[in-house]
């Protein structure tokens, strides 16, 4: 349900712009943004089930968050 949520919300975002409320290069910056936050959040609360640690979450969070932020300069590498 996570990686569900994680993949809806930035599609929401992306149809902010193609209706015209946000330009589309802000529908996209705002899209990936919003993609790492949720990503870290998951990686948080995924932790936060298994383990009571404070470190092992917020490493969790920030690893998570870095995939996302790895597949974002992918992309970016790809289309140019």
């Amino acid at each position: 349900a996570g990686m569900l949520l994680v993949g809806a919300l930035p599609v929401l975002v992306l149809g902010l712009g193609a209706v015209g409320l946000l330009r589309a290069t802000d529908a996209v910056w705002l899209a990936l943004a919003v993609d790492v936050l949720l990503l870290c959040l998951l990686g948080w609360f995924i932790a936060a089930i298994r383990t009571p640690q404070i470190w092992i979450r917020l490493s969790s969070a920030l690893i998570t968050a870095a995939f996302g932020g790895a597949l974002i300069l992918l992309k970016a590498a790809v289309h140019h």
